[in-house]
């Protein structure tokens, strides 16, 4: 995560605001039961998100989050009786919210809910 030159907008306050710009990669795996036949999905996708942090303390944040990024997925189990092993690639967007805590040496424990469900995820900030 890199702070961006943009003014805040919580101004007079102890609680302080901050925009940023954030790079990352997200995996996703979701597993699947059909007529008995079970598979999985796992996808990965490099992102690159803007990022509103409201700063409640000097430790605790929680955000909103629009992102866009390149997912790539592939089907693991999948019966090609059904058809043909489908695969993806292409362009997603995604809208979250989040909160963070920041720890002594600047490393941040993360829990974010978007369109995929709850993600918990380790970050530093720059």
């Amino acid at each position: 995560m890199m702070p961006l030159d943009i003014d805040p907008l919580i101004t007079g306050s102890k609680v302080r605001d901050r925009f940023a710009l954030e790079f990352g990669a997200d995996v996703l795996h979701f597993s699947y039961s059909y007529y008995r036949h079970n598979y999985s999905w796992t996808q990965v996708a490099p992102v690159v998100g803007m990022m509103w942090n409201v700063w409640l303390s000097d430790r605790f944040v929680i955000y909103p989050k629009i992102e866009l990024g390149y997912a790539m997925g592939w089907f693991s189990g999948w019966d090609s009786r059904w058809d043909g092993r489908p695969g993806y690639g292409g362009v997603s967007g995604n809208f979250t919210a989040g909160l963070m805590y920041r720890m002594k040496n600047d490393l941040t424990l993360r829990a974010e809910a978007g369109y995929a469900g709850m993600k918990l995820g380790v970050g530093w900030l720059f």
